[in-house]
């Protein structure tokens, strides 16, 4: 299987721009399933502050098929 790495849906939320980082993820994970590619996006955990990102937080988790920290 074959693996990529993304790194814009971050880049544009830390530019402030959650909805279309939520966006991008959501189209990754479309284009991942249909051609059966791995997708690895890396957000800082420190750049989500409390309750005020949680549902962001939660929303990019959810457009993946996966999630983990470390």
């Amino acid at each position: 299987m074959l693996w990529l790495v993304g790194n814009v849906s971050p880049l544009l939320w830390a530019e402030g721009k959650p909805d279309a980082a939520i966006r991008l993820e959501q189209l990754w994970d479309s284009v991942g399933t249909a051609f059966k590619v791995n997708i690895l996006c890396g957000y800082a955990l420190s750049s989500f502050h409390g309750e005020e990102d949680e549902h962001v937080f939660q929303s990019i988790c959810a457009a993946h098929s996966a999630a983990c920290s470390q």
